[in-house]
């Protein structure tokens, strides 16, 4: 990785872009194989309406925050189990790509969701979610701006990547203990991103 997330800058984005599986996975499926360039695929998604939104409001800003969600994967076996893996994976493997694109996203999976299941703490409360993303508002100038408005928005953005992935279902505050995709782990090692592994159960890292 050209710039390692942990570096990036804190930003609100998830609460407009949020998970966007069936978006990423249609363009991950037109971008497989290499037979359309991203500003065809973009013109196709707004001309076409791919996304099947009612109207094209940010359809543009969508398309780019996902060709930066799979370039950040740097990996075309990863970009093709998002578009042609089995929805189980493909999910897991969207949310990896959210985490190396956005630190907030990573933080959180890593250090809150990560260590839950390192400690085998398999509870995960909303105020818990609320908790760290106040810490971080508390202590990062990036993050100082954030309206209580914008926090409560994040919350539920990163509650709804865990139900997206099956660490959570519905209200229900007990994580799942879910198997990650082996070529999902095969992606991240390759990556070296090793310390990601631990976010998704891997039991090879917690033993």
């Amino acid at each position: 990785m050209p710039e390692s997330v942990t570096d990036r800058p804190y930003n609100g984005a998830i609460t407009r872009e949020q998970f966007l599986f069936r978006e990423t996975r249609t363009v991950a499926r037109l971008r497989v194989g290499g037979t359309h360039t991203d500003e065809q695929i973009a013109e196709m998604v707004f001309e076409e309406n791919l996304f099947e939104r009612r109207t094209n409001h940010d359809i543009r800003s969508i398309v780019r925050a996902i060709f930066a969600r799979l370039d950040a994967l740097e990996s075309e076996d990863l970009e093709d189990l998002i578009a042609n893996g089995p929805l189980e994976d493909a999910h897991q493997a969207n949310l990896y790509a959210m985490m190396r694109t956005y630190r907030l996203v990573w933080e959180f999976m890593v250090g809150v969701v990560g260590e839950r299941y390192r400690m085998g703490d398999l509870y995960l409360e909303q105020w818990e979610i609320r908790k760290f993303l106040e810490d971080l508002r508390s202590r990062e100038p990036d993050a100082s701006t954030w309206s209580d408005a914008t926090l409560n928005k994040m919350r539920q953005v990163l509650a709804n990547c865990l139900r997206q992935v099956g660490i959570l279902e519905g209200r229900s505050t007990e994580m799942a203990p879910i198997s990650i995709a082996p070529r999902l782990e095969e992606g991240i090692v390759a990556n070296g991103d090793h310390a990601a592994l631990i976010a998704f159960n891997d039991r090879e890292v917690l033993g």
